[in-house]
């Protein structure tokens, strides 16, 4: 296959993988407390980051190589195991974080958020769940697995660790107040929305500021609006470590 062809696949990849992205994470910041739609929209997003991965390894292999790596170069796993996100946060490490981009502050603090903040982590691998397994959860049962999850109750414990971030001792629950509840609510979804942007960011600020190949600097426009985010005030309102 022909260098130039490779080079437009990888430009139209990063373009479906952005409109994938941008769906899903709107589609997140429009759920609230009465309409709680969160199985298409957690599918969209693991999907996304998937992609978004597994491009950001190719380029940086492509940087290390001076080519396009073959299928054999490539080290995720065939099958189920591929399609799982820490695993290729473990491979973006490898392949796409220079010895120089670790060491300055940015690289530095960039590589930690992926790798060592404990709410991206959670959320992570709940979505990498519903990418590998919780996707095909009610196949599953109606098949006779019993070891499959109930998405439900794996999002409604995460809700529940989130929402006592911003009220501890459930009071919104207790004496239930709908308009305090919705509030709670929203805080909820920026937190856990802002958590996956700032992961995302951490991914596309590789194509400006890390050592990636000048291809992904050509295709990091397809990424704008997202390497500059910043976290906001409801970011910080729970504990980080």
């Amino acid at each position: 296959m022909p260098d130039s062809i490779k080079r437009l696949a990888i430009i139209e990849e990063l373009g479906i993988t952005r409109q994938i992205l941008d769906e899903g994470l709107n589609s997140l910041d429009r759920i609230d407390f009465a309409k709680d739609h969160y199985y298409v929209v957690f599918h969209l997003i693991a999907n996304g980051l998937e992609r978004l991965l597994k491009a950001t390894i190719i380029l940086g292999l492509h940087q290390r190589l001076g080519r396009f790596p073959t299928v054999s170069e490539l080290t995720w796993k065939k099958g189920a195991g591929g399609h799982r996100l820490e695993p290729l946060i473990d491979q973006l490490e490898v392949n796409c974080f220079s010895r120089e981009w670790k060491i300055s502050q940015k690289g530095r603090a960039d590589l930690d958020y992926l790798k060592k903040d404990i709410l991206f982590r959670k959320v992570l691998k709940i979505i990498s769940d519903f990418g590998v397994s919780l996707r095909y959860a009610n196949i599953n049962i109606i098949t006779g697995d019993d070891s499959t999850q109930d998405p439900n109750q794996v999002w409604g414990k995460m809700e529940l660790d989130l929402f006592l971030l911003f009220d501890p001792e459930l009071e919104t629950l207790k004496k239930p107040d709908p308009e305090k509840s919705r509030i709670v609510y929203a805080k909820v979804i920026q937190l856990l929305s802002d958590s996956i942007r700032q992961g995302i960011a951490v991914i596309a600020r590789l194509y400006t500021l890390g050592e990636l190949s000048s291809l992904a600097r050509q295709a990091s426009p397809l990424l704008s609006g997202y390497f500059q985010f910043d976290k906001d005030s409801v970011f910080n309102e729970g504990p980080r470590s």
